[in-house]
């Protein structure tokens, strides 16, 4: 019974965050979130952190274009309607699609909130074949609805 609650909540929040404008038709669709390369080849400085556009999701770690190994510890900051039960799923995948580790990312702190909640989850991977890659950081979806997913991609470099 409390599964199913939590649950029906979920979907009362996504419905009501789209009825209230605090994210768009466009962030219902799956379409692929991919931070720039560009801004990182064209400057020494760091890249900006990876952001949704519409805000729901930050990566602040690793940025866009950087060099990562295992393990991998990917951090951020994320609004309560991307999680689910605390948790989201996160994976790393190489330049040819292959999933190289898999791990629901857990909010550290209180969920339930349209505010940004920090997230943390550690990758374990194997040295990949190509040199990039790309961190996947999916909204969770207990609802399995293809209109509820989203995601958002950072490309990343593996060490040699």
């Amino acid at each position: 019974m409390y599964v199913l609650r939590r649950a029906l909540m979920g979907i009362v929040l996504c419905a009501w965050m789209l009825e209230v404008g605090a994210c768009s038709p466009r962030d219902r669709t799956r379409t692929p979130m991919i931070a720039s390369e560009s801004r990182v080849a064209a400057t020494a400085e760091p890249a900006a952190a990876a952001a949704h556009p519409s805000g729901v999701i930050l990566v602040d770690h690793p940025r866009p274009g950087e060099t990562v190994r295992s393990p991998l510890q990917v951090s951020g900051r994320a609004r309560g309607g991307w999680y689910f039960e605390a948790s989201f799923p996160v994976e790393l995948r190489d330049a040819r699609g292959t999933r190289l580790a898999q791990r629901p990312a857990q909010a550290q702190a209180e969920w339930m909130t349209e505010a940004l909640v920090p997230f943390g989850v550690e990758l374990t991977f194997a040295a990949p074949p190509t040199p990039e890659g790309v961190l996947v950081l999916h909204k969770a979806n207990a609802s399995g609805m293809p209109e509820h997913d989203d995601e958002l991609r950072v490309p990343v470099r593996f060490e040699r």
